[in-house]
């Protein structure tokens, strides 16, 4: 059977992969953790574990919710700038098209149809390997589904700066209740400006700094190695027994203390007791200050900016200390509604506005008023004045 998405979008982190496509109730979403675990032994070692094992490069990976209890003691992840070519990035690229797949309705044996793809880049990486990146997922793949495999072409790939996404999701929040009066007045406040964007990722620190809605200054953006996970292996360090400094560090138990710092929940495991928010925050704090000092330095003390957004798993303790750490800052500070999710929500609304502008230039209004019922109210909502200005101008580096 043949299925056709005008959209679909993928955030792989270095953490965690969040997963965007289409449903009759709006966008819907897939989150598993960002581990490619290695199968050295045979199908029966991941028998009722959720999941799919992926061929990469001849070698079999297993991606998925469980793909952590399947890691050696050996296990450990490409640093943050080979990440992009690796194995494991692939292998867990492929694991995002299966949630794709799954979620356009698509079955083994079905072809799926991907008008636009949204992937993001890291801030540091983004201008170096984003054409490559579009090539390498432009086409069409074998994906492995339940017991057999999904055909799926995509046809155009759009890459963004990671925090880009959560700019576009963060004014589509706020103009989504506005009459259309109103959302002009919202896109001539934001243009006037000047907007930083924080990602708190788990990997690093990314940062973009925008003149207006759809300028990006070069100069002023970037990434520090101060993410999330920077965190966590400074809280983990901060216990004093080497055997428990050496089992925290442990990639399954590091997933769990990342993720639960994020939801700035207590830390609990048998070893350890539990670990409060208000104790794990002092190590935290060193990681986030070098971090936010490296911002600084970039933006001039942030005297310049009239606006800073904040997203990324992080994104509390990041705005939370970025107004303890610099009390004199004029500018608005704000956290984006569901941080996690929000530059998956944004890249997600740029591939369906990229999906309707090509099919209304090519004259293809039919095909877009014969669209599935889930297509037709992502159609609608993408056409606000706010989301249709922000995704004008496609943000490639060879414009500035």
């Amino acid at each position: 059977m043949n299925h056709r998405i005008n959209a679909a979008a993928i955030d792989l982190g270095y953490n965690i992969v969040k997963v965007a496509y289409p449903t009759a109730a709006g966008p819907g979403t897939t989150v598993f953790p960002a581990t490619a675990a290695l199968l050295t032994r045979g199908p029966e070692s991941v028998r009722g574990l959720q999941g799919l094992t992926v061929e990469v490069d001849r070698r079999r990976f297993f991606v998925g919710q469980d793909a952590q209890r399947c890691l050696g003691g050996t296990f450990s992840k490409p640093a943050q700038g080979d990440y992009l070519n690796s194995s494991q990035y692939r292998a867990l690229m492929v694991g995002a098209l299966s949630s794709v797949a799954r979620g356009g309705g698509a079955k083994a044996g079905d072809n799926l149809q991907v008008a636009c793809l949204a992937l993001g880049l890291p801030v540091a990486t983004f201008r170096t390997q984003c054409e490559q990146m579009a090539r390498t997922w432009t086409g069409v793949f074998d994906v492995p589904l339940d017991d057999g495999t999904v055909r799926i072409h995509i046809e155009q790939v759009s890459v963004l700066p990671q925090p880009l996404g959560a700019l576009a999701r963060h004014i589509a929040n706020v103009s989504g209740l506005m009459m259309e009066d109103e959302q002009r007045e919202l896109i001539d406040e934001i243009n006037a400006s000047n907007i930083l964007v924080l990602d708190a990722g788990s990997g690093a620190l990314n940062f973009l700094a925008m003149r207006g809605s759809w300028y990006v200054d070069w100069q002023r953006s970037g990434s520090a190695p101060h993410g999330m996970a920077q965190c966590a292996r400074s809280l983990a360090r901060s216990f004093g027994d080497t055997a428990v400094n050496s089992w925290l560090l442990n990639p399954c138990v590091m997933h769990r203390l990342d993720w639960t710092i994020a939801r700035r929940e207590p830390f609990k495991m048998a070893q350890i007791g539990t670990v409060s928010c208000q104790e794990y925050w002092p190590s935290m704090r060193r990681v986030i200050d070098h971090g936010l000092d490296g911002v600084a330095h970039k933006v001039q003390h942030f005297r310049d900016c009239d606006r800073v957004l904040v997203t990324g798993g992080g994104a509390r303790f990041y705005a939370q200390r970025l107004l303890e750490r610099f009390p004199t800052i004029s500018c608005t500070v704000e956290v984006v509604i569901d941080p996690i999710l929000s530059n998956v929500f944004g890249f997600y609304a740029k591939a369906d506005a990229t999906a309707v502008h090509a099919a209304l230039e090519q004259g293809a209004r039919v095909a877009c008023n014969e669209a599935k019922p889930s297509n037709r109210l992502c159609l609608s909502r993408v056409r606000t004045a706010s989301e249709a200005h922000l995704f004008q101008s496609e943000l490639s580096p060879r414009r500035h």
